[in-house]
């Protein structure tokens, strides 16, 4: 679903998602040999919702927002039979950001933007699928907040229609360390 408001200043999509994944790599064990072998047989099944959008506050200022939320299973992953039901590694539970960003068009700083963002990403487990003797395929990667910022300073040179600009940024602004 697509819409705008306000004379197109507020826009925004909401949209799901329902994947059938094949082919992805797993161990299984060969039926004439007994050995194992990698082989592009797992599946796995994505769901999920999205939302993003934007609103132009003012000429100068606009405000952007993003939230997904996925359900993701394997459905098949070769010789671990546990695995199946179990969220594939690394994939968030949902995600989400914030951001805006500020032109200043007229007085002694027009030409300069102050832009930030705020990004959330939520829940994961990085070794689902380790050995189900493996304490590491429980352990939970604990949601996260980060936020970057950044001014940009931009020119057109007299003779040239060539637009000109220098940006300074922070990534990670509170310099956070997320294990």
């Amino acid at each position: 679903i697509k819409a705008s408001y306000l004379k197109d200043t507020l826009v925004f999509t909401l949209g799901g998602f329902y994947i059938d994944r094949n082919g992805v790599k797993t161990t299984q064990r060969d039926p004439i040999t007994g050995l194992n072998e990698t082989v592009a047989a797992g599946k796995q099944l994505t769901r999920g919702a999205e939302f993003e959008g934007s609103w132009r506050v003012s000429q100068e200022l606009v405000v952007t927002a993003s939230y997904g939320f996925v359900n993701a299973r394997i459905l098949y992953n070769g010789n671990a039979t546990t695995d199946v039901g179990r969220r594939p590694s690394g994939v968030p539970l949902d995600q989400g950001s914030v951001a805006w960003k500020y032109t200043f068009l007229r007085g002694a700083l027009k030409g300069l933007s102050w832009n930030t963002g705020v990004t959330y990403s939520g829940l994961s487990y990085p070794n689902s699928t380790a050995a189900l003797t493996d304490g590491r395929r429980n352990v939970v990667a604990a949601s996260y907040t980060l936020v970057n910022s950044g001014l940009t300073y931009s020119w057109s040179a007299e003779a040239s229609r060539i637009r000109q600009s220098v940006r300074l940024s922070a990534k990670n602004l509170f310099d956070r360390e997320y294990d």
